[in-house]
């Protein structure tokens, strides 16, 4: 789960439910998580790519 973001519990549900798929389980668990949590906060992103910016 990733703090602060909402839904967090139901996208940790969906990442336990694809990981029993092989190979490409993971990957499809975690990526709508990723893409959540970075649309909350677009400024998260741009502070992560750019740290000199404030």
């Amino acid at each position: 789960m990733i703090p602060g973001v909402e839904y967090s519990i139901i996208q940790g549900l969906f990442a336990m439910v694809t990981n029993v798929i092989p190979f490409v389980g993971p990957f499809i668990g975690v990526a709508p998580a990723v893409i959540i949590a970075f649309f909350q906060n677009i400024y998260r992103l741009i502070k992560l790519r750019y740290p000199e910016m404030r």
